[in-house]
């Protein structure tokens, strides 16, 4: 069976933190890469970009590395596997999701998860709802975001 990490995070990242975020996500993934994860899921926002821009980078020594994309109702599921942006990609309704919401999104891919990254700045919020809830279900999990750099 193969290990699951899923990344959620901040839609918005100060141009002047993507690179110290960049190297805490590339040394953490590398790290849960060593330990035997294969399957990173994703979901949509600017964070995703970084981590998949990592996953890209480690999937070139690592070729069994996947990048799994969770995907939204709205998505054109053709047109991301034609540019080949992801490796796999999880329609919603695949998912068991009742409702197509960003919290919905969120608690499925928590729940197909061993191992959690957020990037969460705010206290309060959807993302803070999101990194209670994987620790509510006894999820590893790491902020980058709480991560002095």
């Amino acid at each position: 069976m193969n290990k699951i990490c899923c990344i959620i995070g901040q839609e918005r990242m100060g141009f002047e933190k993507r690179e110290a975020v960049f190297e805490l996500a590339f040394e953490h993934i590398t790290k849960l890469v060593d330990e035997g994860y294969t399957d990173f899921i994703l979901e949509s926002g600017q964070f995703r970009n970084l981590a998949r821009s990592v996953l890209t980078i480690i999937r070139m020594r690592n070729p069994k590395i996947k990048r799994v994309y969770f995907a939204k109702s709205d998505d054109n599921i053709a047109e991301l596997y034609d540019r080949k942006l992801y490796d796999e990609i999880y329609p919603f309704r695949e998912n068991g999701i009742k409702k197509d919401t960003i919290t919905h999104r969120h608690q499925a891919m928590i729940d197909k998860s061993d191992y959690c990254i957020f990037y969460v700045v705010n206290r309060a919020g959807e993302l803070q709802n999101a990194m209670q809830y994987a620790k509510d279900k006894g999820k590893t999990l790491v902020n980058l975001a709480s991560i002095k750099v």
